[in-house]
């Protein structure tokens, strides 16, 4: 009972929009903090949106 209300306290936590999302409490407590899957090396990459150097550039150079 109370493995499964850590899990939902952790699973519920909020995060920065910015940031990638990743769950490392949870994952210690499924037991999934000792191996390494794709998703931990590339953390989602496919799902992120593609950064535009370009626009960056001209909001620095006030263009």
């Amino acid at each position: 009972m109370r493995l499964l209300m850590e899990r939902k306290i952790v699973s519920a936590s909020p995060h920065m929009p910015a940031m990638a999302q990743s769950n490392l409490h949870l994952d210690i407590l499924m037991g999934r903090d000792e191996t390494i899957e794709p998703v931990d090396i590339f953390g989602g990459m496919e799902t992120t949106p593609p950064q535009d150097i370009h626009r960056d550039m001209e909001k620095k150079l006030k263009m």
